[in-house]
């Protein structure tokens, strides 16, 4: 829904007492900039968010925020805000400490969080399960390794600037409490010996990774496996051997095929699919190219699968 705080239209939304989630963008006028006044309209919308008791999931876009009130959310279960503003230490680290029932946290904003914020992060958000987190330079010196502490985390995504600290991905690898399962890393490439490294963390369901090379034996260790992201120059003959080592594969998206050589790999599909005895799910490999063939067992799509754990609507839990 599109709002424009200090004006009117907001009745029919704050009629609705028993609203649970709300996807919202705050627009100023085009001929306003960011300043004091346009802040504390979008300031004051935020705040008024508090008389919905049941609100859980809150999407917020607003490129003039500067994050003011948004702690007073203390019943957030869910949390994505998009703004091109810098929120200030304070503020950020204000809302870890309130937002005790977080379990999925998505701050995109153009500065790093800072050590205060993690710190708090990892002291306040003891529910979170869900976290993105935004490396816009490879030598930032904040400890996000720090978010291995976080005893409920499942799900991770890192959108780095081309390499992360070893630290994060041993402090992944040794992470106590509920295990990862889903790993989602890019856009740039990671060395391929950091790669190796996170194919030690067996419980994964999910992973996305890029890479320029494929560290295929490393890869097939991850038995669990249900989707596999990968942007690797991959052959066909690495995509088969891929679909025959990870048994519970649901989805294989390849975002890099220039690799793969069509004929050969529907083919090769063919006859692996012929020699099938034991029952199993349909598996549906995702390129950028369209290849018409599927079958019982394998179905190409033409298109790009994105991340799916991470994205999954949160379960509800009993408020009693």
């Amino acid at each position: 829904m599109d709002f424009f705080p200090g004006r009117d239209g907001l009745n029919d939304l704050n009629s609705l007492k028993k609203l649970k989630s709300l996807d919202a963008s705050l627009w100023c006028s085009e001929e306003e900039e960011f300043d004091e006044e346009n802040d504390k309209l979008l300031t004051d919308f935020v705040c008024n968010l508090k008389q919905f008791p049941s609100l859980r999931k809150l999407t917020l876009f607003a490129d003039s925020y500067s994050g003011r009130g948004l702690h007073v959310l203390n019943q957030l279960e869910y949390l994505e805000v998009n703004t091109f503003s810098k929120f200030d230490d304070k503020i950020l680290t204000d809302c870890f400490q309130t937002m005790k029932q977080l379990r999925h946290l998505d701050i995109n904003y153009p500065n790093t969080l800072t050590e205060n914020n993690l710190e708090m992060l990892v002291t306040s958000c003891q529910q979170l399960e869900r976290l993105v987190l935004h490396i816009e330079h490879s030598d930032s010196s904040e400890p996000y390794e720090l978010v291995c502490q976080l005893p409920t985390l499942q799900h991770l995504q890192v959108d780095h600037g081309g390499i992360l600290r070893d630290s994060l991905i041993e402090g992944l690898i040794n992470k106590k409490g509920s295990p990862m399962e889903s790993l989602i890393l890019g856009p740039d490439e990671l060395p391929v010996d950091q790669v190796k490294r996170l194919c030690n963390i067996s419980t994964l369901k999910e992973l996305e990774v890029a890479c320029n090379t494929v560290p295929l034996e490393d890869l097939l260790k991850l038995k669990n496996l249900l989707y596999l992201h990968i942007s690797m120059p991959i052959t066909d003959d690495q995509a088969l051997n891929i679909l025959k080592g990870l048994p519970h594969l649901k989805a294989l998206n390849i975002l890099e095929d220039s690799e793969i050589d069509q004929v050969n790999l529907v083919n090769s599909v063919r006859t692996w699919v012929s020699g099938q005895k034991e029952q199993r799910g349909k598996i549906k490999i995702y390129l950028n190219r369209y290849i018409k063939y599927t079958d019982s067992l394998v179905e190409f799509k033409f298109d790009h699968l994105e991340p799916i754990l991470i994205n999954k609507e949160l379960i509800e839990r009993d408020q009693n």
